[in-house]
């Protein structure tokens, strides 16, 4: 977590404060991420489904970053996902580090390993520093590789 932390003060990001990023591709550029990862994104949609399943009625989702953090799917309950989109866990939307700072997605491509964040656990551990993913109670990312190991996604 520190070492994210200091990736995130080094991209210029402030720890207090709402991060300041256009949530959001359009339409068309959203289209060429995921025209440029179809296969992964083919590929991916039974495990998600399948993970989807896993984690029914949990207030859960399931989500498909492109190698850089750009989300390209995301799947869950209705009611869930609208809670989601309000702090941008949303298609189009990148959850890379250096522009959204500390979060699961970030870290697992940053340190090419999965990761698990509990924000409220964070928060309690250091006082001065807030967790940029304060919102979200607790995020897992796992990052995929090719056989050459390049990241894939997350």
């Amino acid at each position: 977590m520190s070492r994210s932390w200091d990736r995130s003060l080094a991209a210029g990001l402030s720890p207090v404060g709402r991060v300041r990023v256009i949530d959001n591709l359009s339409a068309l550029e959203l289209q060429r991420i995921r025209s440029m990862n179809r296969d992964l994104f083919n590929h991916s949609q039974p495990v998600m489904e399948y993970l989807l399943d896993q984690v029914s009625n949990s207030q859960s989702m399931v989500i498909l970053s492109d190698h850089k953090g750009i989300l390209m799917h995301t799947m869950g309950e209705l009611n869930f996902l609208s809670k989601a989109e309000r702090v941008a866990l949303m298609c189009g939307a990148s959850w890379n580090e250096s522009q959204r700072g500390t979060n699961a997605i970030g870290i697992a491509l940053a340190e090419f390993n999965e990761v698990e964040i509990y924000g409220a656990g964070a928060d309690r551990k250091r006082q001065t520093i807030r967790v940029w993913l304060k919102e979200i109670l607790g995020t897992q990312a796992l990052e995929c590789t090719d056989p050459r190991s390049q990241v894939l996604c997350s």
